[in-house]
C-alpha cells in the first residue's frame, strides 16, 4: 500500500496509512453504509434504497425528501440526478394522475436474448405447463441438436434470469427452479 498522492509528508515516504473504514470491495460493504446511515439518521422515516454508494430516495412527501437530500448534503458529497427513470437493470415509470409506478426489466431481458441469440425465440404466456416432464433422455443426440445449443451457454442464461425472476418476474421462480436442476447436463 502506498500512501495516496498529496499526502506523502517529507522524512515519511515509506510510512503506510492506517486503514479505518473500507466500504468498495470488501463483503461487509453495504453493511458500514448501513451502519453509517443509521448513526447519523433521526427518527425520520424516509425509504432509503442503497447499493455500494448509490442512493435512491423515495417519499411521499417532497418536503421530507427535500430535508432528507439537505441533511445527506451535510454529511456526505452527493449529486442529484433527479427523478430515477433506471436502476439496476429495472426502467422505473410514472403515472402521476393515476397514481401508479410501474418497474421493467424489458431491456435487460432483450440483452439477455440478445446475449444468447434468441431474439427470434417464441414467448408464451407460461414458461411451464402443468404436467411437462423433464429428464436427461431429452438432452440433444444428433449433431444438428448438439450445434443448436453450441451458442446458448445453459447456466449463464439460466443465472441471468434468476436476476429477473428476483426483481420483476416472480413467475419465473418455478421455470428456473426446474431448470436449474439440469445444469450438470443441459443438452
Amino acid at each position: 500500500m502506498q500512501q495516496p498522492k498529496g499526502f506523502v509528508q517529507r522524512g515519511q515516504e515509506n510510512m503506510v496509512c492506517k486503514l479505518n473504514k473500507s466500504i468498495y470491495g470488501l463483503k461487509q460493504a453495504s453493511r458500514q453504509w448501513y451502519m453509517r446511515f443509521d448513526e447519523i439518521s433521526g427518527r425520520h422515516y424516509v425509504l432509503l434504497v442503497l447499493y455500494v454508494d448509490d442512493i435512491l430516495l423515495a417519499s411521499t412527501n417532497l418536503t421530507l425528501l427535500h430535508d432528507v437530500k439537505v441533511f445527506l448534503s451535510k454529511h456526505f458529497e452527493i449529486t442529484d440526478l433527479g427523478e430515477a427513470s433506471y436502476v439496476l437493470g429495472i426502467e422505473i415509470s410514472r403515472d402521476r394522475k393515476r397514481g401508479l409506478l410501474g418497474l421493467s426489466q424489458k431491456g435487460y431481458i432483450e440483452k439477455i436474448l440478445k446475449r444468447f441469440n434468441m431474439m427470434d425465440c417464441a414467448g408464451g404466456d407460461v414458461p411451464i405447463n402443468k404436467g411437462d416432464k423433464f429428464s436427461r433422455e431429452q438432452a440433444p443426440k444428433t449433431d444438428q441438436e448438439k450445434l443448436e445449443m453450441a451458442n446458448k451457454p445453459y447456466a449463464s442464461l439460466v443465472g441471468s434470469l434468476m436476476y429477473a425472476q428476483v426483481c420483476t418476474r416472480p413467475y419465473l421462480a418455478f421455470p428456473l427452479n426446474v431448470l436449474g436442476r439440469f445444469q450438470s447436463n443441459p443438452g
